[in-house]
């Protein structure tokens, strides 16, 4: 079961907004990422219907960068839209995970226990912090960046599932440094 990053977006913005937290673009952009690998290392299945790009200063998520890229640095104060083609016309509305894959009750649950487990380990980290976390060595991004010669990463270039999942399924598997 894949959902949309916006739906996934929602859902980080909806748990910041129970504990009277707020998050700015960076932050939600690695949260989303992080949800992720983690789904990816957990479940075998991907979280994300889209892929994650891998940018010059790390692995971005293209539609929640276009949604919430007007609040730069500062909190975001309103909730991912899209457009849904209707009978009598275009509706706009906020993607959430309760409204996505409706009948695939395991697979929402397992998903959204996984990202509220991603909202507890790292809602405390700022947004600088978890793309830090995204630059180490062996990441999937610094992979990436490090197979071109110059460091240059062109434009959508994708960061394959599989070494995402590979990097989180041996960091699942390393003992706990915490």
């Amino acid at each position: 079961m894949t959902f949309s990053a916006d739906a996934v977006a929602n859902y980080f913005l909806m748990l910041a907004d129970r504990e009277e937290r707020s998050l700015d673009p960076m932050k939600l952009q690695k949260l989303v990422y992080f949800a992720h690998g983690w789904h990816l290392a957990l479940t075998g299945r991907p979280l994300l219907s889209e892929p994650i790009q891998a940018w010059s200063y790390g692995p971005v998520i293209y539609s929640i960068y276009s949604e919430f890229k007007k609040y730069g640095d500062q909190p975001i104060t309103s909730r991912a839209q899209e457009i849904r083609v209707e009978n009598d016309g275009v509706a706009t509305y906020e993607p959430d995970i309760k409204m996505e894959n409706q009948d695939l009750s395991w697979g929402k649950s397992v998903s959204k226990a996984i990202i509220e487990r991603v909202w507890a380990l790292y809602k405390d980290y700022t947004g600088i912090q978890l793309s830090n976390l995204t630059h180490t060595e062996g990441t999937p991004w610094l992979t990436i960046k490090n197979t071109f010669p110059d460091g240059k990463i062109p434009r959508g270039i994708n960061i394959p599932n599989e070494l995402i999942k590979k990097f989180f399924k041996q960091k699942m598997e390393q003992p706990s440094t915490a």
